[in-house]
């Protein structure tokens, strides 16, 4: 898969085995250094190869891939026109607009199912269920929080039978506690009241976006194996998921979604991608919303069952670089901020001649680092994507959602 050229006089293609993205890629680079662009453009590339994308769109800029005027606009490179042309036959393409009723809304349950769930799974997806509900309502690393938190784990535990454990099953089971419950958390029954008081607040300010409206999320359709036969781009704006805390609620759920699939799909090649742009808002290094361990646990084991995570950010000082661990290929561009350099030590300690060149890098230019390339630093300039991302409105996304699925109730 090309995915540019040298930074020489030369120009000669670069190329990267697709296989490749299975152990994950991460763009780094400041405004302007053209990251979105490059990581665009690998997404391309993968669907031209029959793989399929998911990509998280927080700032409409992405969701210009399903507008139809632009996959009919006229360009003046005749190459690129049948190259798009080309590429658009072959995909399906669909955006979706969760917490947005006006657009194309997409549902999540609040906690996974847990019913066929092994015990160990049971346990990590209790976990991350009870401390994404618990950043909604606003609790912090107190010790009364942990314990609250502690409870609300069991609480969901004791659910896992149901065929979907929502917000008012778990108000009703801390409010009117059984003997189970009673006799798992001890003397930390003393904090069913405030837990229940606290839940009962979360139905009242949330209730609509965590009841959900629209169609249920389903990964084996938006996300298809290879051997579908088609490949999909699918799009989710989640603009329209209101304040930071449902935000991170939301992508958090998504992420064990992901990881499900990989779990429940697994693949010797690589099966599809997904894409987060402004990644240190998922994976930040100084703070732990709920986003955090999913991404780690869906980076370390959809390596190995052919999931592809592609991460972005033009905040590099601000992400977590223990995920250098579990992801092998990294480009980065123009960085300028001496706080950032500092921060990426761990990144850059093997390429010393490096560090010093990203404050000048001009826009395209990257550092591929990682891979095949071990601890070579191959200075590159990477192929621009096809669309060029712009910002739209929240009713532009919509409009357009509202259009995707129009087609896809046609079976166009």
């Amino acid at each position: 898969m090309r995915i540019g050229v040298t930074a020489t006089l030369r120009a000669d293609p670069v190329y990267l085995p697709i296989e490749q993205m299975k152990t994950h890629v991460a763009f780094l680079g400041g405004t302007g250094s053209g990251k979105t662009t490059a990581a665009l453009a690998v997404i391309e590339r993968l669907l031209e190869a029959g793989v399929s994308a998911l990509l998280v769109d927080r700032k409409g800029d992405l969701a210009r891939y399903a507008s139809e005027a632009w996959w009919n606009e006229e360009l003046a490179d005749p190459a690129q026109r049948q190259r798009r042309r080309d590429l658009r036959a072959r995909i399906d393409v669909s955006l979706y607009t969760p917490g947005q009723a006006s657009g194309r809304p997409l549902r999540l349950p609040v906690v996974p199912s847990l019913a066929r769930a092994n015990q160990h799974d049971r346990d990590q997806l209790a976990t991350f269920s009870a401390s994404s509900l618990a950043a909604m309502m606003g609790y912090g690393r107190g010790t009364t929080m942990t314990h609250k938190q502690s409870v609300l784990k069991r609480a969901i535990e004791l659910q896992a039978d149901e065929d979907e454990i929502t917000v008012e099953m778990l108000h009703s089971c801390v409010s009117f506690p059984d003997p189970e419950l009673l006799s798992s958390v001890g003397a930390l029954k003393r904090f069913f009241a405030p837990l229940a008081e606290d839940l009962q607040s979360l139905l009242i300010q949330r209730g609509a976006l965590l009841a959900g409206t629209g169609e249920a999320l389903d990964l084996d359709t938006l996300l298809p194996p290879p051997e579908h036969g088609r490949a999909r781009l699918t799009i989710i704006h989640t603009g329209g998921l209101g304040d930071a805390a449902m935000l991170q609620f939301w992508v958090s759920r998504l992420l064990v979604e992901l990881d499900r699939l990989a779990a429940r799909r697994p693949r010797s090649v690589l099966q599809a991608v997904t894409f987060f742009d402004e990644a240190d808002v998922y994976l930040p290094a100084t703070s732990q919303p709920a986003t955090k361990d999913p991404m780690f646990a869906l980076l370390r084991r959809a390596r190995a069952r052919g999931l592809g995570v592609l991460l972005a950010t033009q905040s590099p000082g601000d992400l977590d670089y223990k995920a250098r661990e579990n992801i092998l290929t990294w480009l980065v561009g123009k960085i300028s901020q001496e706080r950032a350099l500092e921060k990426m030590g761990a990144l850059l300690g093997d390429y010393p001649s490096v560090a010093n060149r990203l404050a000048s890098q001009a826009m395209g230019h990257f550092f591929l680092l990682g891979g095949l390339a071990g601890r070579t630093a191959a200075e590159i300039r990477t192929d621009r994507s096809m669309m060029v991302t712009e910002p739209m409105s929240e009713a532009e996304v919509c409009a357009l959602a509202n259009q995707s699925a129009a087609a896809a109730r046609r079976g166009t």
